[in-house]
């Protein structure tokens, strides 16, 4: 049995910075004997802050006995802006996820570059990848991860109450269609650009699209254990992950031009170099 502990924290975001690094910081204290922890988008502030800078602030709640995934955070590279999310293990910080197509619904795509491909990466001994927000929306980002070996989708997010079902509704297809587990991290009450409030809902979803009960909640963590091994067992009942390396499906998803599915693709030398990014804090 290979089994999987983590916590999702569903970060209530105020307007001031200090104050949201002192709450994680205290929510982070509370968490022990998990392998892995998931934030969601934005948790910090909605504005674009430069990366030395929100390393400095990384640097101020990083716990060395966790795994933190940062959820997605609007980072500024030279003269660009990008969605992008971070893992912290022993110390590093990794590059793990960049949203790759920016909200029309809130406006991104006029300030938001839109980012590269990141496959998934080794941790918890395991294979996640990092799908930001709704890049989740699209059945192409999450079917890269799968033929790369994922076995964990993580969707950090920023999800208004009245569209908590869709989203879950999405988180469970891309469960079962690539029999992995997702892992979806909402905030809860942060404000949505046109003033609506997000609406929590974190959750996690096994590979046959069931949901999957926390076996604890403190405060505004989830605590959740499961076991990896029943990816294979529905696999050996289900194709869908099987035929996800057949060449149909490859050259379907290659003639997008988007997402270059074969290892000499610039995504493949993304993730090749993700060992290469690590930065120390």
């Amino acid at each position: 049995m290979r089994t999987l502990s983590i916590g999702l924290i569903e970060f209530s975001r105020s307007n001031i910075l200090d104050d949201n690094i002192r709450r994680l910081a205290s929510l982070l204290r509370r968490i022990d004997s998990v392998d892995i922890v998931f934030l969601p988008e934005n948790w910090l502030t909605p504005k674009p802050l430069p990366e030395d800078y929100y390393f400095l602030i990384l640097k101020n709640i990083i716990n060395k006995d966790l795994i933190i995934f940062t959820g997605i955070s609007y980072i500024i590279d030279h003269s660009e802006v990008f969605s992008r999310g971070y893992m912290i293990e022993r110390g590093d910080i990794i590059p793990v996820c960049e949203k790759q197509f920016p909200s029309k619904a809130v406006g991104e795509r006029g300030r938001i570059s839109p980012g590269s491909f990141y496959g998934p990466i080794p941790v918890g001994g395991t294979r996640i990848g990092c799908i930001g927000c709704v890049d989740i929306f699209y059945p192409e980002v999450a079917r890269a991860h799968s033929v790369r070996g994922a076995e964990v989708l993580y969707n950090p997010a920023a999800i208004p109450s009245n569209r908590i079902a869709l989203w879950h509704s999405v988180l469970s297809t891309r469960a079962a269609e690539n029999i992995v587990f997702t892992i979806g991290v909402n905030s809860v009450g942060s404000p949505y650009p046109d003033s609506r409030l997000t609406g929590g809902g974190s959750l996690v979803v096994a590979p046959d699209g069931s949901p999957v009960t926390p076996i604890k909640i403190i405060e505004n963590i989830k605590i959740y254990e499961f076991d990896l091994d029943i990816i294979g067992l529905i696999a050996r009942r289900w194709a869908y992950r099987e035929d996800l390396a057949s060449e149909r499906i490859s050259r379907a998803v290659e003639a997008l031009g988007k997402i270059d599915m074969p290892p000499s693709s610039s995504a493949s030398t993304r993730v090749a170099n993700n060992e290469g990014a690590r930065k120390r804090l």
